[in-house]
């Protein structure tokens, strides 16, 4: 097969003109379009309430670790973690939705206090939108 395929290239040698990199190049940006991505619960039809609330414990895999003296630590194993909230959020954009407000991420992460709530979505790069109580935090939109 492969003779055969060199006999046909020599026969009909290929006429085209090599490609114009710079002009491709300008044609994909100018044809660049964001990635909107669909929270998963929406794209698959699952219900919010189906799923499992809570911080997961990076030790055991456990849902319910409560926030203690600034830190999250698992009733199951008592491991401690700061920055365990950080997963739970990533994971509250790619699930529910593309904004949370502070009242979602309070019953999301199981915190009880609003103001813990504010200090820690304040730690993200996020988005706010709305006023005062009525603040929505979503994910930054990149910039081509």
């Amino acid at each position: 097969m492969p003779e055969y395929l060199l006999q046909i290239l020599k026969a009909f040698p290929l006429e085209a003109e090599p490609p114009k990199l710079p002009k491709i190049k300008k044609q994909l940006i100018s044809a660049n379009s964001p990635y909107l991505r669909t929270p998963l619960c929406n794209k698959y039809y699952i219900e919010a309430n189906e799923i499992r609330l809570g911080i997961q414990c990076t030790e055991c895999q456990k849902y319910g670790m409560k926030r203690i003296k600034k830190s999250w630590q698992c009733a199951g194993c008592g491991h401690r973690d700061r920055q365990a909230h950080k997963l739970a959020l990533r994971e509250y954009f790619s699930l529910i939705d593309t904004h949370i407000t502070n009242q979602a991420f309070r019953e999301w992460c199981g915190v009880e206090s609003s103001s813990v709530a504010k200090r820690l979505l304040a730690q993200f790069d996020l988005e706010t939108s709305g006023e005062s109580k009525a603040w929505k935090y979503s994910l930054k939109k990149k910039e081509k």
